[in-house]
């Protein structure tokens, strides 16, 4: 009897094992196939982007914060029947991603997306899975990194991490930052998935 228990536990604790292997090379997997794809979105958008880029001035657009002006939509471009708003860079993590212009999570697993609000308008946030080659990495970004979106038509526009977050999921609005203390944010699950890593930057001088 005892050595059919004993037998009992080790079968169950071998699946277990096994169970857990399983999903650790299934997230291993996906991880790779999510970085293929936003290297290959990234390929074909950099050859369309201009190749002149110009860098944008922050103190001539805050003008479409007071009301008095509408803030312009972002152009894109079409890759694979999706839309991108242009690429982001943060030469400190060697990150270069590719931004989809709307979010869903189906888009989540191809590249980071758009979540809300416009570089125009000073309150781009943008979001991402936390794949090795996505926005894993921001986790540890330090205050005073430099980070740099290329919009479509050529505009580079230039941050700097102020601050880093840890948020709830419920905390949308936070996630938006309605107070306007922030022109780009950044954010990710943290592991566990049960709070959000926001990275929060300003215009840089």
């Amino acid at each position: 009897m005892k050595r059919k228990i004993g037998t009992l536990i080790m079968t169950i604790g071998l699946l277990l094992l096994a169970t857990a292997l399983g999903l650790v090379g299934y997230n291993l997997l996906r991880d790779r196939k999510a970085g293929n794809e936003s290297d290959a979105r990234l390929a074909e958008l950099q050859k369309a982007i201009t190749k002149q880029t110009v860098s944008a001035q922050p103190e001539n657009l805050r003008m479409f914060g007071d009301g008095q002006k509408a803030v312009p939509e972002m152009e894109t471009l079409e890759i694979d029947a999706e839309r991108y708003i242009g690429v982001l860079q943060i030469p400190d993590l060697e990150l270069e991603l590719p931004v989809m212009q709307d979010w869903n999570y189906e888009n989540l697993t191809v590249a980071p997306c758009r979540y809300s609000g416009s570089c125009y308008g000073g309150d781009l946030v943008i979001c991402a899975h936390n794949y090795g080659k996505h926005f894993s990495p921001i986790r540890n970004i330090e205050p005073g990194t430099d980070i740099y979106f290329v919009t479509v038509n050529g505009e580079v526009w230039h941050y700097q991490v102020s601050a880093r977050e840890t948020l709830q999921p419920t905390e949308i609005d936070r996630m938006k930052d309605p107070a306007g203390d922030w022109e780009l944010t950044l954010f990710t699950c943290n592991l566990g998935g049960r709070t959000r890593c926001a990275v929060r930057c300003i215009f840089a001088g």
